[in-house]
């Protein structure tokens, strides 16, 4: 009996970029679903220029985190300035039953291919759209990073020692958050979800960043240092005579709710 994935019937034509975003079309893929990612020839997609390397030599397709996020995907590079890309595209949503891209919202409209264009195209065509902070709103239009969402939402606030400044987490931690929101959207959507990494992970991050306004019963959280009975390390890290803040901490991840005792 044949192994059917059930999103194998699903066509998924795909602008996303960095982290966030082609990592739920990567999800998508491992169910079955047709990827095909376009990319800009003249700018470089920002995943490939990060670690690691294949052997550890930088290069264009030698980023390992690049490559992770784009398995099981076709690719194609597209200068969208260019009016002959134009018509690529249009092909490609006329046989795609969903596109889905991460730019900030004036960038698809500015090439002609946000939804209301390519609904003309495709009558039936899905369209998800993950920004920074969503497709409306005051502000719809700053553009950014998972770092960025991260201390928008409050876990750079939650992340150091409770008599210094926040210290951030490592990375871009939405970018691990967001992905699981945006796949779980895409096939259950019939008209077009706009899925933005800051709300998303600010649902994630409730039960630690809620504040005596927005959860009444719930007290002010505050950086715990390593006194956290819900995030790594299990033991304090050795002091360091260094002042910087990284020097003497360990990044801090919330995790669910445990029973006494640290995490081991």
């Amino acid at each position: 009996m044949a192994n059917h994935l059930p999103l194998e019937n699903v066509k998924i034509c795909d602008f996303m970029w960095v982290m966030a975003g082609p990592a739920s079309t990567r999800i998508l893929a491992d169910y079955g679903a047709t990827v095909v990612r376009i990319e800009s020839p003249t700018r470089i997609d920002t995943a490939r220029t990060l670690q690691p390397y294949l052997d550890n030599k930088l290069g264009p397709d030698s980023s390992g985190l690049f490559a992770n996020c784009n398995a099981g995907k076709f690719g194609i590079s597209l200068d969208l300035a260019n009016p002959k890309s134009r018509e690529v595209v249009h092909d490609l949503v006329r046989w795609a039953d969903v596109v889905t891209e991460s730019f900030s919202p004036k960038a698809m409209r500015a090439w002609g291919f946000d939804y209301e264009s390519l609904r003309k195209v495709n009558p039936k065509i899905i369209m998800l759209s993950s920004c920074l902070m969503g497709q409306s709103g005051p502000l719809a239009k700053i553009a950014g990073f998972g770092n960025m969402a991260a201390a928008i939402v409050g876990f750079h606030n939650l992340t150091g020692w409770p008599d210094r400044p926040p210290a951030g987490l490592f990375g871009a931690y939405t970018d691990y958050v967001a992905p699981r929101f945006t796949a779980m959207a895409t096939p259950a959507s019939s008209t077009t979800p706009a899925i933005a990494p800051s709300p998303v992970s600010w649902v994630a991050s409730a039960p630690s960043t809620a504040s005596h306004g927005q959860m009444r019963t719930s007290p002010v959280r505050t950086r715990p240092g390593t006194s956290s009975r819900r995030a790594s390390p299990a033991t304090r890290p050795r002091a360091s005579r260094s002042r910087h803040p990284a020097a003497r901490m360990l990044i801090l991840i919330p995790l669910p709710e445990r029973s006494p005792g640290r995490c081991r």
